[in-house]
């Protein structure tokens, strides 16, 4: 009994299906062969440096996206740029009809100066090395992505052990695209853009608020007025960001 022509195109088909399985498991277990072969390139004498440096990285980029979230995305406040409340420092992103809010380069830039200058403070010179270690130059560079932020950390750091030199140089910190036990997801730059949403209409009414939470949701915005003032607080799955506008005419 000969094969017809539907069963063929069956067999084919099957066969299509088996060969981009294989495929995908060889895509698969070629990503997942190197990332250990990027773990292994950590030499044993360069754990403890490691270690150090990615702990601080982790440390002071939450500190900063703190702190960024609380003084309306800036880090260092220059006078007449913002106001006092509740012994907060808040930038005025919106003053005299002009929309302040710094853009996501800008935000990534505070972000990266503040790391750069605490970083090597963090580490102490890795005074608990027992055996010198030479620093270059530190490099930062920070992305604000819509749902996370990365930290990618250039820092030439050299060992030197019974006459050998062990060098390290990158590292990475970024916060979790998806909520976990221990951390959660940061839509900085979304926070971002509804920020400048919220400047462009200045006096900020229930409707705009009630259409800035369907885009965005889930978040959560309030405002309160000061005198001329008015001083919002946007919070985002535990993110607080908080700024100021000036001079809002009703």
């Amino acid at each position: 009994m000969g094969i017809k022509r539907g069963q063929v195109t069956i067999f084919l088909t099957i066969g299509i299906v088996i060969l981009i399985s294989i495929f995908l498991i060889f895509l698969v277990r070629a990503e997942l062969i190197g990332k250990l072969i990027k773990e292994q390139r950590i030499d044993p004498n360069l754990k403890d440096i490691n270690a150090r440096v990615t702990s601080c990285i982790e440390d002071l980029g939450k500190a900063g996206l703190n702190l960024v979230g609380l003084q309306g995305g800036k880090i260092t406040l220059r006078p007449d740029t913002y106001m006092e409340f509740e012994g907060a420092q808040i930038s005025y992103l919106g003053f005299h009809e002009k929309n302040l809010v710094p853009s996501d380069d800008k935000v990534g830039q505070e972000l990266s100066l503040f790391m750069g200058e605490n970083l090597p403070k963090c580490a102490e010179g890795f005074e608990f090395q027992p055996y010198p270690v030479k620093q270059g130059r530190l490099d930062v560079k920070t992305e604000i992505k819509d749902n996370k932020v990365i930290f990618n950390v250039g820092w030439p750091l050299v060992l030197t052990k019974d006459g050998r030199n062990y060098q390290i140089k990158d590292f990475r910190y970024e916060t979790p695209e998806k909520n976990t036990d221990s951390d959660k997801m940061l839509r900085l730059g979304n926070v971002l853009k509804m920020t400048r949403s919220i400047v462009d209409n200045f006096c900020v009414t229930r409707d705009v608020v009630d259409g800035l939470l369907k885009e965005y949701y889930p978040v959560n915005i309030d405002y309160i007025n000061i005198e001329d003032d008015i001083v919002y607080f946007i919070e985002d799955n535990d993110y607080l960001f908080t700024f100021a506008v000036n001079k809002c005419v009703q």
